[in-house]
């Protein structure tokens, strides 16, 4: 299984930021990835920082199972 963005299309991308889940339509992205406020960038803005992260070496990363954030009273 690929880890990062390595299976992930620009679309997908875009939408992982704008709408906070996973791939743009799985699981919840949790924090600290501040999501919301990158979301916020335009969409020529955030095909930029797709195209910089692309340009980085490729990494394999074990990817733990999800732990939401504690409950606020």
């Amino acid at each position: 299984m690929q880890t990062g963005l390595g299976g992930w299309t620009q679309q997908q991308f875009i939408a992982a930021l704008r709408k906070g889940q996973h791939a743009g339509g799985g699981r919840p992205i949790a924090p600290p990835m501040p999501w919301a406020a990158v979301g916020q960038l335009t969409t020529d803005d955030l095909r930029a920082v797709w195209a910089y992260l692309r340009a980085q070496p490729a990494v394999s990363n074990a990817v733990p199972a999800l732990v939401p954030p504690p409950a606020r009273p």
